[in-house]
């Protein structure tokens, strides 16, 4: 995406495992500032001049206030090559969608909408499922109590887990749950004390 001063700020890098679903947040630089325009560029130069440009849209609606009002800009892109670029005004959660198919050759209508369904749950981290958020609350829990050498064979399968789920490897993330699992199973006298409990009010 375009950036202030025509610099081109990367939303996905070259040889990214894909599907994938990236964001980052930009910001107003006027005083009232209620609009942003997004362009959207495919390329690698830092110069957006030097790249091909995609599309562009404008997000409307943005609180007057100081410079400094944050928008989330969030690619997914998917296999079939249709990327949905979406912008969300962080203060009042109003969201601009806006898809870019010039990749996605050959799809009919229908098809594209259902691959913009199920890149949907792209969008939601790893990191954020309830599974594993209770896994690495658990690792981080135990690793204060271990002695030194258990200490840094959990922070080597810790860092195995979260690079996985970073990189949001399907056959990596379990891999490195069941060895994480494995060795949590083996120190920790409390395997439930992280777990989620039904509450009745």
């Amino acid at each position: 995406i375009e950036t202030m001063g025509g610099v081109a700020t990367k939303m996905i890098n070259r040889n990214t495992t894909i599907p994938v679903s990236r964001v980052e947040q930009v910001c107003t630089v006027h005083p009232n500032q209620t609009r942003i325009a997004v362009r959207v560029f495919q390329g690698e130069s830092r110069r957006v001049e030097h790249n091909l440009l995609l599309g562009e849209f404008s997000v409307e609606g943005i609180p007057h206030g100081s410079p400094g009002q944050a928008v989330e800009i969030r690619f997914t892109y998917d296999l079939n090559g249709v990327l949905e670029v979406e912008a969300t005004v962080v203060e009042t959660k109003r969201k601009v969608t806006h898809l870019i198919t010039r990749h996605a050759r050959g799809m009919s209508d229908a098809q594209i909408a259902e691959a913009v369904r199920q890149m949907q749950a792209l969008k939601t981290h790893p990191r954020e499922e309830t599974e594993n958020r209770f896994l690495l609350r658990r690792a981080e829990r135990l690793y204060v109590e271990l002695p030194l050498a258990e200490r840094q064979w959990l922070d080597v399968l810790l860092s195995g887990f979260e690079e996985s789920l970073e990189l949001r490897d399907p056959p990596a993330m379990q891999s490195h749950r069941i060895a994480l699992t494995d060795f949590l199973n083996r120190y920790d006298s409390e395997p439930g004390a992280d777990e989620p409990h039904e509450q009745t009010w």
